[in-house]
């Protein structure tokens, strides 16, 4: 990351699971994943969260203020997710589409 002058070893996980255990375990520094926000409220560690990657704050974690905003300016990740279907009907998939394009 030559934004914060840093090298960074990325560890790929099976899942939340595997990663949170470790980052609890301290065999991990960090870990960014946007699954844990249920957890994170819940958690005696939530003063641990140091911030959240996208634009703006996320309403339920409306106390962690953004990368951008505690100075890695230009800091955004975006995660996109796609719905996959075989062999669904035009009219669901046009259904579907349209409930997806209103939010």
């Amino acid at each position: 990351m030559s934004t914060i002058q840093a090298d960074f070893t990325t560890v790929p996980y099976k899942g939340t699971g595997p990663a949170m255990t470790d980052l609890i375990g301290g065999r991990v520094d960090f870990m960014c994943d946007q699954t844990t926000i249920p957890n994170r409220r819940r958690s005696r560690r939530d003063d641990q969260g140091h911030g959240v990657t996208s634009n703006a704050r996320v309403p339920s974690l409306a106390r962690r203020p953004t990368l951008d905003e505690q100075g890695l300016k230009g800091f955004a990740l975006v995660v996109w997710k796609a719905v996959c279907a075989r062999g669904t009907p035009k009219p669901a998939l046009d259904s579907s589409s349209a409930r997806f394009r209103r939010r």
